[in-house]
């Protein structure tokens, strides 16, 4: 059954990656990026090492799911993990806001049993409005736009003057309308957008109030035709993140915020574009 070929390559997984000597998992071989698929990758690890503990329970996934979010090291004071490649260096702070949040989504079980979880998930909920940047609109913007170690670029400090109010939306859409990088991460923020919002509900118990209030908006755009229309067609839609699967967990929890109709909606267009 699928349990027990789960299992099997679970073990796999583990015995082999105990093998390797390896600090964290091997995940991609790529020119000119890390072998670790960046804190996205471990995420993802983490969440089926404790997934597989919680189904077979077998201490040895909880195990090495310790280790492997041990193996990341955090920082309180900006509110972010860092990426570690399989050899253990540490290669800086993964600037991709979803990977940060997915991460803390995979690790959050953890809070229940090991203090240093809670504390991290703590530190990281309470740097949100730090390192989350909200569109007018609600959309949730790709990255993390903000000095991390390094300089701060034009596009980055036109939107932090965005997040202190001292610059208008339509302002920086005309500032960075030429900036082809601009609107590939716009690109970028639509088809993650509620992946973002999945993440969100999932963490419902770990964020303060104050955090669900600012996510207003970005429910909110899950209800409107213009996201759905701008997700048409996006690779990182329907074909990659899946709405039809992600948004019943948003209208579960928070239906106030997503139609029944709208749902149903989507649904049908994940089964026409996706199932043969």
């Amino acid at each position: 059954c699928y349990l027990n070929y789960a299992c099997e390559l679970l073990q796999r997984i583990t015995t082999e990656h105990a093998q390797s000597g390896n600090v964290t998992y091997h995940l991609r071989d790529s020119e000119g990026k890390d072998r670790c698929n960046g804190l996205i990758g471990q995420a993802w690890v983490l969440e089926a090492l404790l997934l597989a503990f919680e189904t077979a329970e077998e201490d040895a996934y909880f195990k090495r799911a310790v280790q492997l979010f041990s193996a990341h090291k955090f920082s309180s004071e900006q509110g972010l993990w860092e990426i570690t490649e399989i050899d253990g260096k540490f290669c800086g702070f993964d600037p991709t806001f979803n990977h940060q949040l997915w991460f803390a989504l995979a690790a959050s079980p953890l809070r229940l049993v090991l203090p240093e979880a809670e504390r991290q998930l703590g530190q990281f909920t309470a740097k949100l409005h730090q390192n989350l940047t909200v569109l007018k609109n609600g959309l949730i913007f790709h990255p993390i736009d903000r000095s991390l170690n390094r300089k701060m670029s034009k596009r980055a400090v036109l939107v932090k003057r965005l997040k202190d109010k001292t610059l208008s939306p339509a302002h920086l859409k005309r500032r960075l309308s030429g900036d082809l990088n601009y609107q590939k991460l716009l690109y970028f923020s639509y088809g993650y957008h509620l992946f973002n919002m999945y993440a969100f509900v999932g963490l419902r118990d770990v964020l303060p109030a104050r955090n669900m209030k600012w996510l207003k908006k970005s429910f909110q755009l899950l209800e409107r035709d213009e996201f759905w229309k701008a997700v048409d067609g996006n690779d990182f839609s329907y074909p990659y993140n899946a709405p039809g699967f992600e948004l019943p967990l948003v209208y579960e929890f928070f239906p106030k915020y997503v139609s029944e109709q709208r749902l149903e909606w989507v649904w049908k267009q994940q089964i026409r574009k996706s199932f043969s």
